[in-house]
């Protein structure tokens, strides 16, 4: 009776050596890298005001046409799904 308990003990144990602690060590490695990779890569970025200078180009008369179209919100939120896609695509274990 105490060989199967021993036995599952042993399963669980030799689980936790060899799998579990092989991919804590991983998974904190990718969250150091890229908590010290996204600093890095967003002060290489150009500042946000560069995208409003294009912006505050546009006439009125064309904003008189964009504005129920919400461009403002429409862009942004069309640079953060490119940002999002481009950041999954690179990171083979997020999708």
């Amino acid at each position: 009776m105490y060989g199967i308990l021993v036995s599952a003990l042993n399963t669980i144990l030799g689980f936790f050596t060899k799998h579990a602690t092989v991919k804590f060590f991983i998974f904190t490695a990718i969250f150091l890298f890229i908590s010290g990779a996204v600093p890095f890569m967003a002060s290489k970025l150009p500042p946000a005001s560069l995208l409003s200078n294009p912006l505050a180009l546009i006439p009125p008369s064309l904003w008189y046409w964009l504005e129920p179209f919400q461009l403002s919100k429409g862009l942004n939120l069309i640079l953060s799904a490119y940002a999002s896609r481009f950041s999954f695509r690179r990171l083979p274990m997020l999708g």
